[in-house]
């Protein structure tokens, strides 16, 4: 945030303290760090040093009890970002994979890439 921003309404509504907060990562030293760092670094200059935090909770889940025939329809939507198209996950192509790559945050972690048979 920059300095003078105001928070959004909804955020001021639940703590008087928020703009307080956010006043105190202008002047944060750590976060002045994490900021200049996600904007100057690559994740892939890590090299798989830093992994994706939600791969190891998505590799223990049990998709077949998460998600059954008879429950609600659950689809996922990703995009190739070679090709521009929306890839439509459901059923038994949810994996782990699939949820991670559209909630992959391309600053901070490598992207997710999925074999795409149609291609």
């Amino acid at each position: 945030m920059g300095s003078g921003r105001r928070p959004q309404p909804w955020i001021a509504s639940l703590t008087p303290f928020a703009g307080a907060f956010t006043k105190a990562l202008d002047y944060s030293p750590a976060y002045a760090a994490f900021d200049f760092s996600t904007r100057m670094l690559s994740p892939y200059m890590y090299s798989g040093l830093v992994k994706n935090s939600w791969e190891r909770i998505l590799r223990e889940l049990h998709f077949d009890q998460v998600y059954t025939a008879d429950g609600p329809a659950l689809r996922i939507c990703a995009t190739n970002v070679r090709s521009g198209k929306i890839k439509l996950f459901q059923g038994d192509e949810i994996k782990p994979t699939a949820i991670m790559a559209p909630a992959c945050l391309p600053s901070l972690f490598e992207a997710v890439e999925i074999e795409d048979p149609d291609t």
